[in-house]
């Protein structure tokens, strides 16, 4: 059963759509292992749905995203009630869904951790987003808002959580992963050639699928024929899709319900599309090297296979304004 949302007590959520300008951006791929990833994504979409929504995962390697928003506008009648910053840090996982209403490139993002409460409730209850609370800096950036922190050289996630699942663990803040300029010379051996070059964003996105080991995409490359058949669909959504500008992210919202143990009161596979408005200074980072910390309430090896031996592959800067659009139900 559902009505008109009611407002009442401290503001806790916005809704869309989002107008989100001056964000600064520093992207890293990060290996993890595609059987784990894959088994995840079937838990989180498949699953739920009893294999109306089936997803197929496209690689080995995960968006793992650092950032700062200056502005974040909602829409509706809280258009004209401020705006909001918001950091935040996420691992995107690029996958193909096809479900009652159609199939679409898109990305899983099943880790996000930020500073900003609305954000947190809004990304949350209204879209889906499996954000949670985390602190975060940024290289020559001090932090702001409820972050606090040196920033170095170097990026780094603390979380609320458990290092070990037990009884006598106390929940507190916890350092889960920091990213830090490579210090191995033979790996920085002809780095300094193109740290620092500017790239389009074409470019960097055809450099993203034939770098990341293109073979792997679900062995789009490698179908008989003339592109017949789900293979040859598969094909034309890569070709379709990867040049865009809009991003399509995928959620699986849901909410516990009271009495009901593991039971869920609301269980919906939404999408909402973030589409850039202005994207400048594409710019080639040094190589990184990532390194994990090993927490019970933040399995990243368990559920993506990526550790502190995982490789970091073309890591870049840039910065864009972009909107979210209101979102939709894909499932039921």
């Amino acid at each position: 059963m559902s009505g008109d949302y009611v407002e009442f007590g401290s503001i806790a959520t916005a809704q869309g759509p989002l107008d989100c300008r001056g964000t600064r951006l520093w992207a890293f791929w990060v290996e993890g292992d595609r059987d784990r990833i894959s088994h995840l994504c079937d838990r989180v979409f498949e699953a739920p749905s009893k294999g109306a929504v089936k997803v197929r995962t496209i690689s080995k390697w995960v968006l793992l995203s650092f950032g700062g928003i200056e502005s974040i506008r909602p829409g509706g009648p809280y258009a004209g009630r401020g705006h909001v910053y918001e950091r935040q840090v996420a691992f995107w996982v690029p996958l193909l869904l096809s479900g009652p209403r159609g199939r679409m490139l898109a990305f899983f993002q099943p880790y996000m951790w930020l500073d900003n409460p609305l954000s947190v409730a809004t990304g949350r209850e209204v879209y889906g987003y499996n954000k949670s609370w985390g602190w975060s800096t940024f290289p020559g950036e001090r932090p702001r808002g409820l972050c606090e922190g040196d920033p170095g050289d170097s990026f780094t996630v603390d979380v609320y959580g458990f290092t070990r699942h037990d009884p006598e663990t106390e929940g507190a803040r916890e350092r889960l992963l920091e990213v830090a300029p490579e210090r191995n010379l033979d790996l920085m051996a002809g780095a300094e050639e193109t740290a620092g070059e500017y790239v389009g964003i074409s470019q960097w996105v055809a450099e993203a699928a034939s770098g990341l080991d293109a073979s792997e995409l679900l062995e789009l490359g490698e179908g008989e024929g003339d592109g017949d058949g789900e293979a040859g669909e598969d094909r034309a959504l890569l070709g379709l899709h990867l040049p865009r500008r809009a991003v399509n992210q995928v959620f699986l919202k849901q909410f516990r319900a009271v009495g009901a143990g593991d039971g869920t009161c609301l269980q919906q596979i939404t999408c909402a599309a973030a589409e850039p408005t202005r994207i400048e200074g594409i710019r080639r980072m040094p190589p990184h090297r990532i390194d994990v910390r090993s927490l019970d309430s933040h399995p990243l090896e368990r559920e993506l296979g990526v550790t502190s031996a995982s490789a970091v592959r073309m890591p870049v800067t840039f910065e864009m304004d972009f909107t979210v659009d209101e979102g939709r139900v894909l499932w039921p």
